[in-house]
């Protein structure tokens, strides 16, 4: 199985997601359901408590997401998306990076306490995109 991207969140899992009012007010994502009211609470309680695991570790929150999907089985292949060269670097670093079974649980009880809420898409772009 290869997964286009684990976490399709449009930047959630960057040092910038915990700054959102700082973004830009024609940013596409302030159009996104899951980037509006109580579904952005929700999704940046879930980042901030990813991102605390991160920190634990010294690596970033994506590569922490990266490594997550690659401990779920060797038949699932993350295919992270970026624009800039050092974040290539840094998606190709998960590599390196090992999850004890400790961190995956742990990994997954914040998933479970904090599930992506909000749709990915506004209906008007619903009705564009072939399900």
């Amino acid at each position: 199985m290869s997964c286009r991207t684990a976490f399709k969140f449009r930047g959630m899992f960057t040092d910038d997601f915990e700054n959102f009012d700082k973004v830009n007010a024609s940013d596409t994502r302030r159009s996104l359901p899951r980037f509006q009211g109580e579904h952005l609470i929700n999704n940046q309680h879930l980042t901030s408590a990813l991102k605390a695991c991160a920190d634990g570790k010294n690596i970033t929150t994506a590569q922490l997401a990266l490594a997550w999907v690659l401990a779920r089985g060797e038949n699932i292949i993350p295919i992270p998306g970026t624009k800039k060269r050092k974040y290539l670097e840094q998606n190709a670093n998960a590599l390196d990076v090992i999850l004890s079974e400790g961190e995956i649980l742990e990994i997954e009880s914040i998933i479970a306490k904090y599930p992506n809420t909000g749709d990915r898409y506004g209906e008007a772009a619903l009705k564009m995109v072939n399900n």
